[in-house]
């Protein structure tokens, strides 16, 4: 039997190797374990979901990686609650 949720993860994962610095993303929401994992701000109550937001810098680790936004400067939010703007022109 194939695990379609594994194939889910590796096709988003992909998709994050197009975000860079300055790359728009947009904010899908987090769980709490998202928001503890590797210690980072929680975007509830400061970001909108379904809001578009501009990478200022990406700390990439192990297990996770960090976006740092240009709209909250100083404040760390795990990669997982963003995807990346699909309109084609990035703005």
């Amino acid at each position: 039997m194939i695990d379609l949720s594994r194939f889910e993860i590796i096709e988003a994962l992909g998709k994050t190797d197009t975000v860079q610095s300055g790359s728009k993303v947009k904010y899908t929401g987090a769980s709490d374990e998202q928001v503890r994992w590797g210690g980072n701000d929680d975007p509830r109550g400061l970001l909108t979901e379904g809001e578009t937001y501009e990478i200022e810098l990406i700390e990439p680790h192990t297990w996770h990686t960090k976006y740092y936004l240009k709209e909250f400067p100083g404040k760390k939010f795990n990669s997982v609650s963003f995807m990346p703007k699909e309109d084609g022109n990035n703005e």
